[in-house]
């Protein structure tokens, strides 16, 4: 089957026009016109009807505005339909979870489609991020969001550099959102590894000196890798300034640091993100 292209047609409406097929045959005439100018052929028109009035929208065909019936003359007029969404029916709710169900599932289908070809993934990174980054504002969008990334972290052998790369091309919101869940994968790595290890040093019979120097420069080494991404994140939203660089190097408490990794990724003023960082200072 050939690949097919049509127009959508959107047309606003905040009353019940006495025959809406009127106004639309117009745009319809005018697509077609400018297409018979470029030398190009036709192709088929879909109007679609934003309806946000009080009254009731009954749809009818075309011929149901002229008195003819019984007359066979319908035959002689032109017949096309158009889809209606009638907004009031919907609360915003509604509206919001349509869409998102939409959007969510369709990136969902695309991953699973292209996860058999690390480089197709790849490729359509981009994508991927710039229908997602819509949600990056409702808590479970941005749930959502973070999820795609762990997938695909954890199904191919794309970087998290390789992702933050591609998010930086969609918005700042999209690397942000990026950088802080690659953070969290790599705390969360280095957990179950500090277990790990921590597990097999016992069996091995380590010192207790040993262990708490290993768990010290583990815990110096997180301190730092999160002082870095804070760093780095604050730079590229707001701009850092040498002072406040300093402050941030100069928390030492992992909990005050994931604070401000989290105030980041909405906050609309850079007071805000060291403001957060209040008792922390050592």
């Amino acid at each position: 089957m050939e690949q097919v292209t049509i127009t959508l047609l959107f047309e606003h409406k905040s009353y019940v026009p006495d025959c809406p097929h009127l106004q639309l045959l117009r745009y319809m005439l005018s697509v077609w016109k400018e297409r018979t100018k470029q030398n190009r052929p036709p192709q088929v028109v879909i109007p679609i009807i934003l309806y946000h009035g009080n009254r009731k929208w009954q749809v009818k065909d075309m011929v149901d505005h002229f008195n003819i019936a019984g007359s066979g003359l319908s035959r002689f007029l032109p017949r096309f339909e158009y889809l209606l969404v009638d907004l009031p029916q919907y609360s915003d709710i509604e509206i919001k979870e349509k869409i998102f169900i939409r959007v969510s599932l369709r990136i969902a289908m695309w991953i699973m489609k292209d996860i058999t070809s690390e480089e197709r993934v790849r490729q359509h990174l981009i994508k991927y991020f710039k229908l997602g980054k819509l949600f990056l504002r409702e808590e479970r969008g941005l749930a959502f969001f973070e999820a795609v990334i762990r997938y695909i972290l954890g199904a191919t052998n794309i970087t998290p550099e390789e992702l933050t790369e591609a998010a930086a091309e969609v918005s700042r919101k999209v690397e942000e959102v990026s950088m802080s869940t690659a953070e969290k994968l790599r705390k969360e790595g280095l957990q179950e590894g500090i277990k790990q290890g921590l597990k097999e040093g016992l069996q091995e019979g380590l010192q207790e000196g040993l262990q708490e120097g290993l768990q010290e420069g583990i815990e110096r080494g997180t301190i730092l890798e999160k002082q870095g991404v804070l760093i780095r994140l604050l730079s590229r939203k707001f701009g850092i300034t040498d002072e406040e660089r300093n402050l941030i190097n100069s928390i030492n408490d992992p909990t005050v640091l994931d604070r401000a990794l989290d105030e980041i990724l909405f906050a609309e003023l850079k007071e805000v993100v060291l403001t957060s960082l209040c008792g922390g200072v050592s």
